[in-house]
């Protein structure tokens, strides 16, 4: 079956538009956030069981806050993980923001990213470069003073 010149031009227009963060659904709900949390802290040997966590979520921000809570060892800090793509964060720390990757937290990254629709893949590159603030000062992961 053709299509008419008219019917396609506006294919062509719609499925070119871009998809902007504010139109990708969350992927991240607190309860995913929390498990990723957990891989990162049993992978840094600071749980070895599931922890409890505070948890603070603005839907204005693009990053689900995790503080560790209760007996720890090592140095727990926030944690930031992204709404969008899973990736985590630790904020804490004086200027230094460690972004996390490993082996168990990638498997589920891409996981979350299986779940993207085609015309939502065209963001998810940007999505992944966004950086939560810093705990010291609220700047962006990797401002002056950050890593």
């Amino acid at each position: 079956m053709k299509l008419s010149l008219l019917v396609q031009m506006i294919l062509i227009v719609v499925l070119s538009i871009p998809v902007y963060a504010e139109e990708v659904p969350q992927k991240v709900n607190n309860r995913l956030g929390s498990e990723l949390v957990y891989l990162i802290t049993k992978h840094k040997g600071i749980l070895s069981v599931p922890g409890v966590y505070d948890h603070f979520d603005d839907p204005e921000h693009p990053f689900l806050m995790y503080h560790l809570l209760g007996e720890h060892s090592g140095t727990a800090g926030w944690f930031a993980v992204n709404i969008w793509t899973g990736d985590v964060w630790n904020t804490m720390g004086g200027d230094n923001c460690i972004h996390y990757d490993t082996p168990a937290l990638r498997q589920e990254i891409d996981k979350i990213k299986a779940r993207f629709t085609k015309a939502e893949l065209r963001e998810y590159k940007r999505l992944s470069e966004l950086r939560p603030g810093r705990i010291s000062d609220l700047e962006p992961c990797g401002s002056p003073g950050g890593s």
